[in-house]
């Protein structure tokens, strides 16, 4: 069974195995979520304009990043229970202008005596810039910050948190260099 009607542009596979996702490009650039049990498309996303470039859950499964190719410009984060939107940005060309490469979850963001708040983190790499962002699901709210990276200025590519306690952001790059922050 198909829920796509051009080319799959991304793929993202939950943390426990019972969801995907999937994105497509063209006129109907939708993110599909799947029940993977059932083999069956539960939500179509149909927020995105031109192509789908990014997928990520979170690392409980209960949300989903999407973004936009550079002429759509969106991101949206999605509740992965009921199909709503928890968050939209527009994040190019205002705050990406070239697109965005990689995103990732990183669990809550801890407080000053490192303990889980509500918030979810994530970071976004695009422009030869890293962000991390904050996440307040009850209210919608995104904040960020550019990471500072001193003089080195790379396309970054892919990136994760450390797990299981989130602290570093392992970063790889196109000229093949690995860094953490």
């Amino acid at each position: 069974m198909t829920a796509h009607d051009d080319h799959i542009t991304c793929i993202a596979i939950s943390n426990q195995g019972h969801l995907i996702a999937s994105g497509q490009k063209g006129d109907n650039s939708d993110v599909v979520i799947w029940d993977y049990n059932s083999k069956r498309a539960i939500f179509r996303l149909s927020e995105h304009d031109y192509a789908v470039s990014n997928l990520a859950f979170s690392h409980d499964d209960t949300l989903l990043i999407s973004t936009g190719n550079q002429l759509d410009g969106k991101l949206f984060i999605w509740n992965t229970f009921n199909g709503h939107i928890v968050s939209s940005l527009q994040v190019t060309p205002q705050i990406f202008p070239d697109g965005i490469s990689a995103i990732c979850w990183g669990g809550f963001i801890k407080d000053i005596k490192l303990r889980p708040t509500s918030s979810y983190q994530f970071a976004i790499s695009g422009s030869k810039k890293l962000t991390l962002w904050s996440l307040d699901p009850q209210a919608g709210a995104c904040n960020y910050e550019t990471m500072q990276t001193g003089a080195m200025v790379r396309d970054y590519t892919c990136m994760t948190f450390s797990k299981p306690n989130e602290e570093f952001l392992f970063v790889g790059t196109k000229s093949g260099d690995f860094c953490s922050f």
